[in-house]
């Protein structure tokens, strides 16, 4: 829950988010401006997850949802922090699934998401390089 005025000083939703990461983006947002979190220990709520769009089920990580992180990421922390944060993900993906294999467990996650991870941070960073590489020149102004 939070209260109005809150909203009218951070402003709404970020509407470039879809699904994932909204919320995040917006506690985020609250935490920056000075605003308060309390927790109400006595409080219980029930969270039906993924209901809305049968993550649990996935076989592959959806693009909006890579879309949605890799957006929350570098418009909160910048591109080296991202960079970093999804290298993180990799690597720790990598060992977690390693020792599920060693003590032949199922795995939660897609099948191919750490690929899809992967993929997706390439596909993104290639795509920012070669529009900044063939971006017209900037010129100035001689004095």
């Amino acid at each position: 829950m939070m209260r109005w005025k809150v909203l009218e000083e951070i402003g709404l939703f970020d509407e470039g988010f879809f699904l994932y990461f909204e919320e995040t983006d917006l506690c985020r947002r609250a935490a920056l401006a000075g605003w308060p979190t309390d927790y109400v220990l006595e409080s219980r709520v029930v969270h039906i997850g993924s209901a809305s769009t049968g993550m649990k089920e996935w076989e592959r990580i959806p693009e909006f949802w890579l879309d949605s992180r890799l957006r929350y990421f570098v418009k909160n922390h910048g591109s080296a922090y991202t960079c970093a944060a999804t290298l993180a993900l990799l690597a720790g993906g990598g060992l977690w699934r390693a020792r599920l294999l060693i003590q032949r467990k199922d795995r939660g996650d897609p099948p191919l998401y750490l690929r899809d991870l992967t993929r997706h941070a390439l596909k993104k960073a290639f795509t920012s390089l070669f529009r900044r590489a063939s971006a017209p020149a900037q010129t100035r102004p001689v004095a």
